[in-house]
Formats: C-alpha cells, structure tokens, sequence
C-alpha cells in the first residue's frame, strides 16, 4: 500500500482532526491511523544517507519554550506570541511545542490560529531542511557530483541547477586537466600523473561512489 498525502487529505474531508474532542471519532481514528503509516513510509523511503542533527537554533527555540510550561491560552497569547512564532519559523511542529509547553496539541493550534501564525506543512519543512543540507555540503568543499553521490541522486548536473534556480551556495570549481603516463618498471605495467604545469600529482580515491 502506498500512502499519500492526497489521500490522508481526503480521509479528513471537511472534518477538522486537529480541533475534534468527540470521543471515538471514527473519522480522526482513520485519519490518525494513515497518518501514522504516512510517517512511517516517509522515513523508509528517505534516500539520503546522510544523518544530521536537530539544528541548534531550532534546539533553543525548544528550550525556551521548555521554561515557560503554561496551559494558560491566554497568558501564552499575550505574553509568549514572539517565542511561538520563533519556533515556528524555526521550523518547529505543534506536537514538537506542545510537548514542550505540557499541554494539549488543540491549544497551541488555538494559540497560532488567534495569532494568525500558520504552522508549516511537512512539504515545507523537508525542503527546508534539504536545502539547508545542500547548502551545507557545498560549504563542506564538495562537488556537485560528490553531492549527487552522498544523497542517492544519480546527476551532479542536476544538483547543480537546482541549487542555482534556488539561489543556494555553489561549489566553487575548476577543471583541471591530469595527464597520466603509463610505463612498465621491473616488468610491471604503472602510471604517473602531471598537472599542466608538469607538476607530478597523486591521485588517490578516498571513497568510492558506491561505498556507504
């Protein structure tokens, strides 16, 4: 079975799950079933090979939130509207804040609707953070190529125009043209490599496209 978020959409229809407090609801109970598998394909599915870290600035974000522990709707609104709207931006969910603050998921729904700050969808955040972690390698010193490599992708081509149509960080690239000479010493067939300038290079794989 293939889950989607068109589907998981549908399921919900014009029923709101997030604000529903009727008990055995049979329309949030198959909501928040095919939610659960939605998460669960979304990480079986997840090509990147690479594992990152909550990003510190979302991690403080968090703690502050962690200080403040209310159910009070009304003092959340008045007084804490600038660390909600933090979080968020910062890419934090409702479940994440509401774990945080000790109080229901409904709350702080009601909390950003009154303060008219719109969570962001799960689409959103995983760009987010792929763009981020782009932005990131390039940083790192690696070439789109090498990129394409770490993050399962096949084209460094491609990689390199998405991060130009989003106006991410570009590696910063040369060609250099390596001559290499083959020779036979003690009977054995071996290469040497020069740069342009006849300077003699090594060259050496440190890890191979096909290594984990």
């Amino acid at each position: 079975m293939k889950y989607t978020v068109k589907e998981l959409t549908s399921i919900a229809g014009t029923h709101d799950p997030y604000h529903c407090h009727e008990e055995d609801c049979n329309i949030c109970i198959r909501f928040w079933t095919y939610a659960k598998g939605l998460r669960e394909q979304d990480k079986e599915d997840e090509p990147r090979k690479i594992k990152r870290v909550v990003p510190k600035h979302k991690k403080v974000s968090l703690e502050k939130l962690n200080k403040i522990k209310t159910s009070d709707i009304r003092k959340l609104v008045k007084e804490w509207s600038a660390e909600l709207k933090q979080a968020i931006d910062q890419g934090c969910s409702v479940r994440e804040i509401a774990f945080q603050l000790d109080c229901d998921d409904a709350l702080v729904v009601e909390a950003l609707d009154y303060l008219r700050i719109k969570p962001k969808t799960r689409t959103e955040l995983r760009l987010e953070a792929y763009r981020s972690e782009l932005a990131n390698l390039v940083t790192e010193g690696y070439s789109t190529q090498a990129i394409a490599n770490l993050l399962g992708k096949k084209s460094g081509q491609g990689i390199a125009q998405y991060l130009k149509k989003y106006e991410l960080p570009r590696p910063n690239s040369d060609k250099v043209i390596i001559e290499q000479i083959e020779y036979q010493y003690g009977g054995e067939l071996k290469h040497r490599y020069f740069n342009e300038n006849g300077d003699e290079v090594e060259i050496k794989v440190i890890k191979g496209a096909s290594n984990e």
